[in-house]
């Protein structure tokens, strides 16, 4: 509801809703594109964590992603997006990881959103439904 209200009070196109978030926030952009999955035209994931089974694949399948994790980080397990990207890839779908190694959970935000030649910014708004 807050999405739809916020894109027909600031007349957003609707064709470019993405996502990203850190921590339980990457957590919640995984789990906010499963339970809306037409809603946004892409997603990028922070040191998230998701479950990986049928359903989920599936579901993400057609949704490009672009997640980030860092190698040394032991809040939530970097093999969680590692290992989704890495089925979603085989299933044909638009999805990458990028994992900064050494960094710790903490490194993450700074190493993506700050970075120039990731341009996280850039990658989000390049894409529609």
């Amino acid at each position: 509801e807050l999405i739809d209200y916020t894109c027909n009070t600031y007349n957003i196109d609707t064709n470019k809703i993405s996502l990203t978030g850190h921590s339980m926030g990457g957590t919640g952009v995984w789990g906010t594109a499963l339970a809306y999955p037409d809603l946004f035209s892409c997603i990028a994931p922070l040191s998230g964590s998701i479950r990986i089974n049928r359903d989920n694949i599936n579901i993400l399948s057609t949704l490009p992603v672009w997640a980030f994790v860092g190698s040394d980080d032991t809040i939530v397990e970097p093999t969680s997006s590692i290992n989704i990207i890495e089925i979603l890839n085989q299933k044909g779908s638009n999805a990458q990881v990028t994992v900064f190694d050494g960094a710790t959970h903490f490194d993450v935000p700074q190493l993506t959103y700050l970075d120039e030649n990731i341009n996280l910014v850039s990658w989000l708004i390049s894409h529609s439904k």
